[in-house]
């Protein structure tokens, strides 16, 4: 078989010391002590069998119970050869061969050893925590699954376990003790006592015998009760009942309650003999507060009457029906001897395939880091359920799980998927579907959509060293990254268009980097991380650490920093273009009346006037550039605004107004720069003001075509240039409306189609109704 070469841990620290062979069917035995199995060998074999042996033909290899090869006859021989391999298979192994009647010719028991971890602290380490973590889930859901639940039938909890299902299911077991104060389990009981026969209301049976007795109460003058004819008694028996809570029940439960608080007491010793927790931490001021509740409770009626319990075989169907004892019974039993959880395959460890193992627990690992996250608690989840009344793991390879965490502080939720599938079914790809292997979704305060972060386990690394980079992350899983960033994320995350990603909501590649993470702070796929947010972070069970602070870094960012890191394209002249229809170039006429006055006024002093507009928000204050226009003579001259100010008729006067005024203020622009432009000729009448833009106007000057010289706003450029592609027709003209100045009318055949700048992007009205661009220019081909 091949040379252990590629096996990256020593054999010293991490096989020898938990290798056990076991053969069987060797003439003679050889040493075995340098026979190791490692996942990723190809072993030959070759295995002769005499055909006139005690074994019935034909013979086959067998692999943990998996039918491998099958023998061939050759001169009286029979022959069993090939190359087999474990197929990423780890642990206990077996490897047989034999004969047609199932009887064993050769038995190797043995151990296959993983090559990218550690058998002894990774290995074993990632299965314990496996079940460990999966036996968290199941205690955190018990206060909804409790009473589905089975207890084991057989063995008894551990400390620790005992202590987590006591933690969660504390207050419903004091609920339920509740319960029985309020409607204790009770006997009704009779003695007996001696009155006078005129107060006795129900005699007792025993008067007869009592009579014979107690002749001291008799006499012959017939004075009481007449017994005979010679005697009457003044005395008599008298039965009387009362209630008692003395019960079988009431005395399991006290000797139960009693039995809690001395596991307590015994729990307490332990954590404080083997830590170093101080008497006011919070988990002995919990013990201390769980065993004053019920000491007062077994102190209480009906707990104070009942007598010491009798441990005998009795069957009590208050016990397993009545209110509150059936609950209590089910949360005692469940103490006494733990959760059963169903045989699944992940807890199969003999022969597993160790890169699904190895998915597992990244997946697990990564729930337990964010259930440990500040102030968090579990909230939902559909990884562990319970079916026939035990607690069954649904996580399977290919179907979907999530298990959700709930802040306490401020109610954000982080949710982890498994295997979860974004689909254009939902509108969350446009191309075909995306399976990473654990998506993260998490909300932040005051935002309602969610942010997403994605993870892929790789049980695999580059076996070949190059720059001197050992054990690197596979590229090829890199590139897969960016595939769910760029089909996924962009859709599902924002209403951004397909050119923006969001750098922050990237992805991680998880695999077994066999050095320390230290050493991988170096690796370019870490720094990766920081200036793409895509790249990969080691991940064992002793490789826990950069995974933790990501995640916390991760939960714990402010939202906006979420956004304000994007990758997109270089947009500077697409922004600047959009601008250029977005400024505003006010147009103002030069009235017919005293126009020669007016006309010097304005050369002269370069100032124009207006009668003062009351809103400050308005387009003409903000205009940059001022188009004087002539309406007599068609002329314009184009200007800067350098300023505005507001000046009253008098001081207009004063600067050399020599015409009338009608308005007592006006808005005055002080001019600069003027350049002469030549309008289109039948621009028209401009009452009040008209608005054009700087593009707008360039545009016109430059292809003649005055349907720019109207234009308002990006979204009518951008449609104009539509319509010209479509070799159609068109006229734009300004629309009067008194409170939008930047509405137009744009004409296409028999469609009158509105266009302003306080519309949403790219959405125009058509009749009564807005209609998006796409479907604008659909009607438009249609015609």
């Amino acid at each position: 078989m091949d040379k252990p070469v590629k096996q990256v841990y020593s054999k010293t620290s991490s096989i020898s010391e938990v290798l056990s062979i076991k053969v069987e069917g060797l003439d003679s035995q050889q040493p075995l002590e340098l026979l190791y199995f490692f996942e990723w060998q190809k072993i030959q074999y070759t295995y002769i069998i005499d055909a006139s042996s005690n074994f019935k033909a034909p013979f086959e290899l067998v692999i943990n119970n998996r039918r491998e090869n099958k023998s061939n006859p050759r001169n009286g021989l029979h022959l069993l050869t090939g190359v087999f391999s474990f197929n990423d298979q780890v642990g206990s192994t077996q490897i047989e061969i034999k004969d047609a009647e199932n009887k064993s010719i050769f038995l190797l028991k043995t151990e296959v050893f993983p090559q990218k971890m550690d058998y002894k602290s990774d290995y074993k380490a990632m299965m314990g925590e496996i079940s460990q973590i999966i036996q968290n889930l199941s205690y955190a859901s018990l206060k909804d699954t409790f009473s589905k639940s089975r207890a084991k039938l057989t063995g008894r909890a551990t400390q620790t376990e005992w202590w987590n299902i006591l933690d969660v299911l504390f207050d419903q077991m004091i609920l339920n003790l509740y319960i029985i104060n309020r409607q204790p389990k009770h006997d009704i009981k009779r003695y007996e006592v001696v009155l006078p026969v005129e107060k006795v209301r129900q005699a007792s049976k025993k008067n007869i015998e009592w009579f014979r007795k107690n002749g001291q109460h008799c006499n012959q003058d017939g004075i009481g009760l007449n017994v005979s004819t010679k005697s009457a008694f003044t005395q008599a028996l008298s039965l009387k009942k009362y209630v008692s809570y003395d019960t079988y029940e009431n005395r399991f439960i006290k000797w139960s309650v009693k039995n809690i608080i001395e596991q307590l007491r015994i729990y307490k010793n332990y954590i404080t003999n083997y830590s170093d927790l101080l008497d006011y931490s919070p988990l002995l001021l919990k013990l201390n507060q769980y065993q004053s509740r019920l000491q007062s409770i077994i102190h209480e009626n009906p707990f104070n009457e009942v007598t010491e319990f009798e441990n005998r075989s009795y069957f009590s169907t208050s016990l397993t029906r009545g209110a509150g004892y059936r609950d209590f019974m089910h949360i005692y039993l469940l103490l006494l001897r733990g959760l059963e959880i169903a045989d699944n395959d992940i807890f199969k460890i003999e022969q597993k395939d160790i890169s699904t193992l190895y998915e597992y627990w990244c997946f697990l690992k990564l729930v337990q880091i964010l259930n440990e996250q500040n102030d968090s608690e579990l909230n939902y989840q559909d990884l562990i359920k319970v079916k026939a009344n035990k607690f069954v793991v649904e996580l399977k390879k290919g179907n979907e799980s999530k298990v959700t965490f709930k802040n306490k502080i401020n109610n954000t939720t982080t949710t982890i998927y498994f295997n979860k599938e974004f689909g254009k079914k939902g509108g969350n790809v446009f191309t075909f579907n995306q399976r990473p292997d654990y998506s993260i979704e998490f909300t932040k305060l005051g935002f309602e959509k969610s942010f997403w972060y994605l993870f892929d386990a790789k049980y695999r690394f580059d076996e070949k060293s190059d720059n001197e980079i050992k054990f690197n992350v596979p590229q090829d899983a890199i590139g897969q990254l960016h595939r769910y960033r760029d089909a996924i994320l962009h859709s599902k995350l924002t209403d951004a268009p397909y050119r923006s990603a969001v750098k922050n909501l990237g992805g991680i590649i998880l695999y077994p980097y066999p050095l320390s993470e230290k050493e991988f702070k170096a690796n370019d796929f870490y720094k990766s991380i920081k200036e793409v947010n895509i790249g990969a972070l080691p991940f064992l069970p002793s490789k826990t650490g950069l995974v933790n602070s990501l995640l916390k870094d991760l939960i714990s960012k402010l939202p906006e920093e979420h956004f304000e890191q994007f990758i997109e394209m270089d947009r500077s002249e697409y922004s600047e273009s959009q601008n250029q229809w977005s400024e505003w170039i006010t147009i103002g006429t030069i009235p017919k009346s005293d126009i020669e006055k007016r006309r010097e006024f304005i050369s002269n002093t370069n100032i124009y006037h207006v009668p003062f507009v009351k809103n400050l928000n308005s387009k003409l204050y903000m205009s940059k550039s001022l188009l004087v226009y002539d309406s007599v003579s068609s002329e314009s001259k184009l200007y800067q605004v350098k300023d505005w100010e507001i000046n009253s008729d008098l001081e207009l006067k004063q600067k050399g107004v020599t015409w009338d005024l009608r308005s007592p203020n006006y808005v005055v622009f002080n001019l600069i720069r003027p350049k002469s432009i030549q309008v289109p000729t039948k621009v028209g009448s401009i009452k009040g003001y008209r608005y054009t833009t700087p593009k707008g106007l360039s545009r016109y000057l430059e292809t003649g075509d005055k349907n720019y010289f109207y234009l308002t706003n990006p979204s009518a450029a951008r449609f104009i240039e539509e319509v010209k592609l479509l070799n159609k027709k068109c006229s734009v003209k300004w629309k009067n409306h008194e409170n939008d100045p930047s509405m137009i009318e744009i004409l296409i055949d028999d469609l009158n189609i509105l266009s302003s700048d306080i519309y949403p992007p790219l959405v125009f009205r058509l009749g009564n109704e807005p209609i998006k661009l796409n479907d604008l220019l659909s009607k438009l081909i249609k015609i």
